[in-house]
């Protein structure tokens, strides 16, 4: 069993040993704060509630149904996020799939969206955005799929 907490000021990693003792190992400082505050600041900035319970959104937002094999794009998981925890042999979770769909959601595609750096697939279509593409979505080097209000965009043919 593992997960990722702060014990006293540091951020570290809890794995359970066979001997039911607790290892505690640092990680990178992101994963306690800067990608949960980005999550959070996008959703607020859109007024985008996840729903209830399915997954953390007061710290790791890698948890309950964004690890689990609930499809991205369940009705009942919207907004959603999925996470790949393949990463360092298995030890570490990032964010590589966002969806808010159809939730209303207006105002610009924020910033705030280059803090998840391995995000390949990002669909925030059926909303009410306003102004250009900015150009930072460059930026989301591993972006692979987006589609963002009524237009699809594969980025491989950019590439």
């Amino acid at each position: 069993m593992m997960g990722i907490t702060s014990e006293g000021s540091e951020c570290v990693r809890i794995s359970k040993l066979s001997n039911n003792k607790k290892e505690y190992m640092p990680v990178e400082p992101n994963f306690c704060t800067v990608v949960p505050r980005a999550l959070n600041s996008l959703f607020q900035q859109w007024d985008a509630q996840p729903p209830a319970g399915l997954w953390n959104i007061s710290g790791e937002p890698c948890t309950g149904t964004s690890i689990n094999t609930t499809e991205l794009e369940d009705p009942i998981n919207n907004p959603s996020i999925k996470c790949d925890c393949n990463f360092e042999n298995g030890t570490t979770c990032h964010i590589i799939q966002m969806r808010v769909y159809g939730q209303n959601t207006r105002g610009v595609i924020p910033e705030v969206l280059t803090a998840f750096t391995y995000l390949e697939f990002l669909k925030i279509d059926q909303n009410s955005h306003r102004g250009p593409l900015p150009a930072f979505i460059g930026n989301l080097t591993t972006l692979k799929f987006c589609k963002f209000w009524m237009f699809t965009v594969l980025l491989d043919i950019f590439r």
